[in-house]
């Protein structure tokens, strides 16, 4: 697309085509939350967190190596999670 993606916050899962280029998700553009008690990354509460606030910022990319530049596919996706 015309503008370059924003940083990534929450890369999800990944698939490669034949010329190589890579095709990925990003959930959110809200990183994982560290669990405030058991002190790890919370996908699950990620997750649970983003739905409630009605979040849309999920993502399909595509990672083309040759031109070393990435292309948001689709946009608007409610927690993107894999390709």
């Amino acid at each position: 697309t015309g503008s370059p993606p924003s940083p990534l916050a929450y890369a999800n899962d990944l698939d490669l085509d034949t010329s190589g280029a890579v095709y990925f998700s990003s959930s959110s553009d809200h990183p994982v939350a560290l669990h405030p008690l058991a002190g790890f990354y919370d996908t699950m509460r990620g997750y649970l967190l983003t739905s409630l606030h009605g979040g849309t910022t999920g993502r399909l990319l595509r990672y083309d190596p040759a031109s070393r530049r990435t292309a948001v596919l689709l946009e608007g996706i409610s927690y993107a999670n894999g390709v």
